[in-house]
C-alpha cells in the first residue's frame, strides 16, 4: 500500500512540475516524451511541438481535401465511394471549423458531428497551453504536434474490421498526409521522462 502512495505522490510531483514548466513557455516549443506506453503496450519515445496551432492545421487540411486527386485512388476503391467519403470529410471538417453561432444552429438540430466536437471538448478542463485535464478519469495530459517518433517497443494491436466507406474514407486520409491527425495526447503519468526546455522532468 505504501508503494502505491508514493507512486501516486510522485506522479503527483511530476504533474505540478510539468504545468509550472509550461507555464513559462511563450509562444511554441519542442518537448520530448521518453518511454511513453500507450493503451496498447507499445512503447516509444517521441518528440511534440507544444503551442503548434490547430486551427491552421485544419485550414491546411481542408484545401488538402478540396485539391486531392481522387483517381489516384480509383482501383483500390470504388469512384463513388471514394466521391461519398471525400463530401463527408470536407463536410464534417467544415463544420468543426464554424464559428460559434454557426455551430449553435446545428446543435438545434442534434448534428451528429458538432456533438461529438462538444463531447470531446466538455470532457476536458484546459490548464495551460498543451495541458489539458479530463474531468471523469482524473487524469492529466500534454498534447501537442507530433514531430518525430521511435517505436521502442511494439504493442498488441486489437484487429477492427471497418466497412469500405471507412477504409476509403481513411485511405484518402493517408493519402493527404493530414496535419490535425498528427496532434496527441499523452498521459503525463505514463511517461518515463518528459523533457522540456533543458529540464527533465
Amino acid at each position: 500500500m505504501q508503494l502505491v502512495k508514493t507512486q501516486e505522490v510522485t506522479n503527483e510531483l511530476r504533474e505540478l512540475a510539468t504545468i509550472e514548466n509550461v507555464a513559462n513557455i511563450k509562444g511554441t516549443s519542442f518537448i520530448g516524451i521518453q518511454g511513453y506506453e500507450n493503451s496498447s503496450n507499445e512503447i516509444s519515445n517521441q518528440v511534440i511541438l507544444l503551442g503548434a496551432n490547430y486551427r491552421n492545421a485544419q485550414i491546411k487540411d481542408l484545401n488538402s481535401y478540396k485539391n486531392f486527386d481522387i483517381n489516384s485512388l480509383v482501383g483500390e476503391y470504388d469512384l463513388d465511394l471514394l466521391n461519398k467519403g471525400l463530401d463527408q470529410l470536407i463536410s464534417s471538417l467544415e463544420k468543426t471549423m464554424l464559428k460559434d453561432d454557426e455551430k449553435e444552429a446545428l446543435r438545434l438540430k442534434n448534428d451528429a458531428t458538432i456533438n461529438r466536437s462538444d463531447a470531446q471538448k466538455d470532457a476536458y478542463t484546459h490548464i495551460e497551453n498543451g495541458i489539458k485535464y479530463h474531468k471523469d478519469t482524473d487524469t492529466l495530459y500534454i498534447y501537442g504536434y507530433i514531430v518525430s517518433k521511435k517505436v521502442i517497443q511494439k504493442g498488441s494491436y486489437k484487429v477492427v474490421k471497418s466497412r469500405p466507406l471507412t477504409l476509403a474514407k481513411n485511405a484518402i486520409k493517408k493519402a493527404c498526409n493530414l496535419r490535425t491527425t498528427k496532434f496527441r495526447q499523452f498521459k503525463i503519468e505514463n511517461a518515463s521522462k518528459l523533457k522540456m526546455q533543458g529540464i527533465s522532468i
